[in-house]
């Protein structure tokens, strides 16, 4: 039976903390994103889904290849193409930030990196709420070995760790306390 989108991912599903799944994809040109809300549990507590109620919530163009989605923790769709983009639980977008070369292959014709610049970012590797003043943040590893943090709402706090292209060190073995990682590089 035709599902109405194509049940597939890159790297792996968004979902959200209430296990909603976002199935994202290309297709002849075009990128989409699905909503697909949990509909119940198994008796053994596997999640239920009927693949006929997912929801179309964004079709556009697309500019350049989607490394991964994420969602956070109000059912937001983060979509990693060019510019990263903040999508609503319904599709709205709510921010964009540059990204000119997203993924592994963007972050090959990448410039030298500098403040501010998004370079090579893959997926997100993790989120934590640091509470009502500032919300949920979230870190984006890059292909270049430094890490990007956003806050939900589109604020770029910063990078982790330097460019390899430019880094002297790698990570250390052995952490010890009071050793400084300002010149390394994640990869």
């Amino acid at each position: 039976e035709e599902l109405g989108f194509v049940f597939t991912c890159h790297w792996r599903f968004a979902y959200a903390p209430d296990l909603t799944l976002y199935p994202a994809y290309e297709q002849d040109g075009n990128y989409q994103a699905y909503r697909l809300p949990l509909k119940g549990w198994t008796e053994c507590g596997a999640p239920i889904y009927d693949p006929k109620e997912a929801k179309r919530i964004y079709k556009e163009k697309s500019n350049s290849f989607i490394g991964g989605t994420w969602a956070d923790a109000k059912g937001n769709l983060l979509l990693n193409f060019s510019p990263l983009t903040m999508l609503s639980p319904q599709g709205q977008t709510l921010w964009t930030y540059p990204n000119k070369w997203p993924n592994v292959h963007g972050s090959h014709t990448a410039p030298k990196d500098d403040r501010g610049l998004v370079i090579g970012p893959l997926k997100v590797i993790g989120s934590a709420d640091l509470g009502k003043d500032t919300g949920e943040i979230f870190c984006l590893n890059g292909n270049m070995g430094k890490a990007f943090m956003f806050t939900t709402d589109g604020l770029y706090i910063g990078g982790l760790f330097k460019d390899c292209r430019s880094a002297p060190d790698v990570v250390p073995a052995d952490a010890n306390s009071g050793l400084s990682i300002m010149n390394t590089s994640c990869g």
